[in-house]
């Protein structure tokens, strides 16, 4: 096995809150091996496994000391997006329909990513911004465009319930809202007109029941593997939920693989990805 990997450390242009850490910057492994496109990224604050941790276990996998079935989920998403590339199994389309991030209700950051060709767009919420932000910028949506909101896990039912009033003209326009409520139990209760989206519990629910009333979940590939994640893009789509892909700020090759696993849930029903992450980097 012919192995040309280099460590690369890419910083963040302003820190990121992911969970509960604020982090500066990601390690990768990237380069090739049998001349194939290979990517092993951790992200602090979300996966168990730390970059170091996966690394080595990577290594240990290379040299055949560790079976694939006991592989964190990182580094068994980087091996399995590696033989997808090198079979050719799903297609990496040059480019997927994304939904863009924004981290805050920037109107001017609107005009710009519209000016890109942008029509959907998921706004982190729970901040520090106010009611009034967020429905200005509603307010200056048009017509065939939408937007998803990010909890973050960090709002009560209550607050939600209070923010989505002073909202109340805009809530055609929400597609849905990702993950508000650290508690499962009161994502399983929650019944409003405006949906939720699992994310981080999406984990939690398909190991006991998805509330009936979710029909929409974001995927993060990194935290299933390659292959899982393409029997749940399968076996979600078959209940009529939608799939997003979402990034756990991959690099490039990284990303390439879930383009084709966002190009796969295209198959089913065309959806926005979440994959406008790159962007976020003071260098590529």
């Amino acid at each position: 096995m012919e192995i040309d990997l280099k460590l690369i450390r890419r910083e963040f242009k302003n820190p990121m809150q992911i969970g509960t850490s604020l982090v500066s910057n990601k390690d990768f492994l990237e380069g090739t091996i049998d001349n194939f496109d290979f990517e092993l990224s951790v992200l602090t604050g979300l996966h168990q496994e730390s970059f170091e941790q996966a690394k080595n276990q990577l290594s240990n996998y290379l040299d055949g000391s560790i079976q694939k079935s006991k592989l964190y989920p990182s580094v068994l998403f980087a091996i399995e997006a590696w033989e997808n590339l090198k079979t050719k199994d799903l297609v990496v389309p040059n480019e997927v329909q994304q939904n863009a991030l924004l981290l805050k209700p920037d109107l001017n950051e609107l005009t710009k990513l519209r000016s890109l060709g942008f029509k959907s767009f998921k706004l982190k919420i729970a901040r520090s911004e106010s009611a009034n932000d967020i429905s200005t910028f509603l307010k200056n949506l048009e017509g065939d465009e939408k937007i998803r909101l990010d909890g973050n896990q960090k709002m009560t039912p209550d607050q939600l319930v209070e923010l989505l009033e002073k909202l109340k003209n805009y809530w055609s326009l929400i597609d849905y809202i990702e993950e508000p409520f650290k508690d499962h139990l009161q994502t399983a209760n929650w019944s409003h007109t405006v949906p939720l989206a699992l994310d981080e519990s999406l984990s939690y629910f398909l190991s006991t029941s998805l509330p009936s009333h979710i029909k929409n979940v974001v995927l993060k590939p990194s935290l299933y593997g390659f292959k899982k994640s393409l029997i749940l893009i399968e076996s979600l789509n078959s209940r009529n939920i939608v799939v997003t892909l979402s990034s756990s700020f991959e690099g490039p090759i990284g990303l390439s693989a879930i383009f084709a696993l966002a190009h796969f849930q295209n198959t089913h029903h065309p959806n926005p990805a979440g994959l406008d992450t790159l962007k976020y980097f003071k260098t590529i």
